[in-house]
């Protein structure tokens, strides 16, 4: 996917949807999004096509044998200003509100390998002179991830959702930098603070990956804590909660970390293709179809 991360990061959220007939990867124009399909759709085309084969099956009147139908796979992403994980929890309800009765399955989190894989060295950016990750626990700690979710009922085709995480990459600049910094400036502000100070999770899953991480001392949370608020709550709340870590993602993307950001969601969209077995060389004559969902 050749896509620019300032268009990706602007988008609150980016799905793409692939099945049995193929996957897209390209964002495509407005004047073509006429041509696309939602995911209630893609479900209702896949069980007929499901049921066809069945029929055929049972009465003999196909020679060839039938591919199994594949689970319709969806690529979810979060834009900017996001906490922590679980943006496409209200899609997952949504869907299982369409199909009437679901079960959604966690199927666990798989992290972005290549320059991000455990051990890796961690990139000499700097802020102001200071290096950005110091050590390879904190470059772990950022690395991009994939919640893989399950979801079945009613004998509908099967559903694959992966939600791609990019934010752990832009919670040291925000915690470090821009949180910190603003506390001396308008006043801190304890959401943030809190999000920054959260005690470090080792994934007992995936030795040397972190569930959380701390990324401002809880020492130093609590001494910035105790400034005094200079601005109003409502410019304080606008400053610290929009501009800081809402457009603090966009203006990353804008400059040096945009390479890095590319980089990440990269490794998760292989990561997700290769782990479903989805074929990269899909013939010409199957159909791409792709979603576009921005909240």
């Amino acid at each position: 996917m050749q896509c620019a991360l300032r268009n990706c990061v602007a988008a609150a959220a980016l799905v793409l949807l692939t099945s049995s007939s193929g996957w897209c990867q390209k964002v495509l124009p407005d004047k073509q999004l006429a041509g696309t399909e939602s995911i209630g759709d893609a479900v209702q085309d896949d069980d007929r096509a499901a049921a066809s084969h069945q029929r055929r099956e049972n009465t003999g009147a196909t020679t060839e044998p039938v591919e199994g139908i594949r689970p319709i796979h969806i690529l979810y992403m979060h834009g900017i200003n996001q906490v922590g994980a679980g943006d496409s929890l209200l899609l997952r309800k949504a869907i299982c509100k369409y199909l009437g009765e679901c079960s959604v399955t966690s199927l666990g989190r798989m992290y972005a390998d290549g320059p991000f894989a455990v051990d890796s060295a961690p990139p000499t950016l700097a802020y102001m002179g200071d290096r950005i990750w110091k050590s390879q626990e904190e470059w772990s700690a950022s690395a991009p991830f994939i919640d893989r979710y399950q979801i079945t009922g009613k004998g509908h085709t099967p559903i694959l959702l992966d939600e791609l995480n990019w934010w752990p990459l832009a919670y040291p600049l925000k915690c470090k930098w821009l949180i910190a910094r603003d506390s001396l400036l308008t006043g801190p502000s304890k959401t943030q603070l809190s999000i920054c100070d959260t005690s470090t999770t080792p994934d007992p899953a995936h030795p040397k990956r972190y569930l959380s991480y701390q990324w401002i001392k809880t020492s130093e949370a609590s001494d910035l804590n105790r400034i005094a608020r200079h601005a109003t709550i409502l410019n304080r709340s606008l400053k610290s909660g929009l501009m800081d870590w809402g457009f603090g993602d966009a203006v990353m993307a804008l400059g040096p970390m945009e390479e890095l950001l590319s980089a990440g969601i990269r490794e998760l969209l292989m990561k997700s293709l290769q782990s479903s077995a989805t074929n990269l060389k899909t013939s010409e004559r199957d159909a791409d179809r792709s979603v576009l969902r921005h909240t």
